[in-house]
């Protein structure tokens, strides 16, 4: 599970949901084609030679070790503060400069940038911005 922001009508909350919805992961120990024929079961993510993706037990662990006591996974924390000021690299706000508004979900961020006289905040990928 994994906390994520939300905008409601009359401002913002957090709500937790599901970090991979509409995902089984399960632990394979023979005759996994048996999981093609499982009532719910849509797709089986397959590498290229027709064996079943799988996860390293160093990634669930990294992902158990950020659980807080509820079991919801906390994000880390930016590189940024609230309020600084940082330039966009790529895409269609290139080179604009906003202000941090903080985190989002997702590996995403908040940006406040002007147009015309007015503040609007724009969502965008962390590694997307540099301090100016």
């Amino acid at each position: 599970m994994i906390s994520e922001r939300v905008k409601l009508k009359h401002g913002f909350t957090w709500r937790t949901v599901q970090m991979f919805s509409n995902y089984l992961f399960v632990e394979i120990v023979d005759q996994w084609r048996a999981l093609k024929s499982t009532n719910g079961i849509s797709q089986l993510l397959m590498l290229e030679h027709e064996k079943p993706a799988i996860i390293q037990d160093e990634y669930i662990a990294k992902l158990r070790s950020q659980e807080n006591k509820d079991g919801v996974i906390v994000l880390g924390k930016s590189k940024f503060k609230k309020y600084d000021s940082v330039q966009i690299k790529s895409g269609p706000f290139a080179y604009d400069v906003g202000v941090f508004d903080g985190l989002s979900s997702h590996d995403r961020v908040f940006v406040l940038l002007s147009f015309l006289g007015t503040q609007r905040r724009v969502e965008m990928r962390e590694d997307n911005l540099i301090l100016v």
